[in-house]
């Protein structure tokens, strides 16, 4: 009997301290992991038009610098309109239709913003790409999914309004966490007269939420809980001002459109739509392109989509 006393002792001691090793792997080293991940990882997916520049389309261009708060230089290129003249004086733009800022996603570089740069370029506007904070040449040791990624494109309307004195139009043009920032700087930002938001985020949480559930099956509670509480916490960010929803409805009645894939799992159509529903203005557009996956209803139907964006910038890029 005292055998046996002592080896169930052991055996429940065993038991506690593996379920102790479980609990603490699944409640705290997978969430502060995956939390660190989203704030710092440094992965970048390839792109077709890596190592190309605008150049390499037969473009003129200027390589710019700019200074995000705080103080995070950023990197990029300046086309302007094929129909432009450079005054040597001012370095005002004449002639052209609007100036654009694009702006990439995730996990990317300009470099995913040069074939509609090209675009807009050969069509009579002004285009600005740049590499977001911690991507592509710019500086930066954190991304936060576009939370402050929104002052670089703030920065970047400041080195249009400051360094070029355009007095054209200006419109933002974003794709995925790059729609999610022009969405937030539009909000912010008065003298811009119109977005294209290629894919946006619902918001922080869902975000986040969606993308564990989807890639990695976990439960919301408590895991996923306690993910978007370490990066809330690493990041600063109270989750209701991260939110499009809000956002949205502060930009008022400024017109935007939306755009999203069929096949997008990571953003699905139904997010765009939500979005469409919250917007006031009477000049709101929605693209939705058959089968497109995340991020690639441009490369999914250029044709469509570049009829759309023409004709959304003709009819709304100015003030009324």
């Amino acid at each position: 009997m005292a055998i046996h006393s002592r080896g169930w002792k052991w055996l429940k001691r065993v038991t506690w301290i593996l379920a102790s090793l479980v609990a603490f792997f699944f409640l705290a080293v997978v969430p502060v992991g995956l939390s660190w991940l989203i704030v710092h990882r440094s992965f970048r997916f390839p792109d077709p038009d890596s190592g190309k520049t605008p150049s390499t389309f037969g473009l003129h261009y200027e390589n710019v610098e700019f200074a995000s708060d705080p103080g995070i230089l950023l990197r990029g290129w300046f086309i302007p309109a094929q129909s432009s003249r450079i005054n040597e004086q001012n370095r005002r733009l004449e002639a052209c239709r609007g100036t654009v800022v694009l702006v990439h996603g995730l996990n990317r570089s300009r470099a995913e913003m040069l074939s509609r740069a090209v675009f807009l370029a050969k069509n009579g506007y002004n285009a600005l790409l740049f590499d977001l904070r911690h991507h592509g040449e710019s500086g930066g040791k954190i991304s936060s999914l576009g939370y402050y990624e929104s002052n670089d494109v703030l920065a970047a309307l400041k080195y249009l309004r400051e360094q070029r004195h355009l007095e054209c139009p200006v419109a933002l043009w974003g794709v995925s966490m790059g729609a999610t920032a022009s969405l937030l700087a539009f909000s912010r930002s008065p003298e811009v007269n119109c977005a294209i938001a290629d894919s946006p985020f619902l918001s922080f949480e869902n975000t986040i939420v969606h993308h564990a559930q989807l890639f990695l099956g976990l439960p919301r509670f408590p895991i996923v809980d306690l993910i978007l509480f370490f990066t809330s916490y690493q990041l600063r960010i109270q989750m209701k001002d991260f939110d499009m929803r809000k956002t949205v409805r502060e930009i008022g009645p400024r017109p935007i459109l939306f755009v999203a894939g069929t096949a997008d799992r990571r953003m699905p159509p139904e997010i765009a739509r939500t979005l469409y529903g919250i917007a006031s203005s009477p000049q709101k557009e929605i693209l939705i392109v058959d089968g497109a996956k995340h991020g690639e209803a441009y490369r999914t139907d250029p044709v469509n989509y570049q009829q759309v964006v023409l004709g959304f910038l003709a009819r709304t890029s100015h003030p009324s």
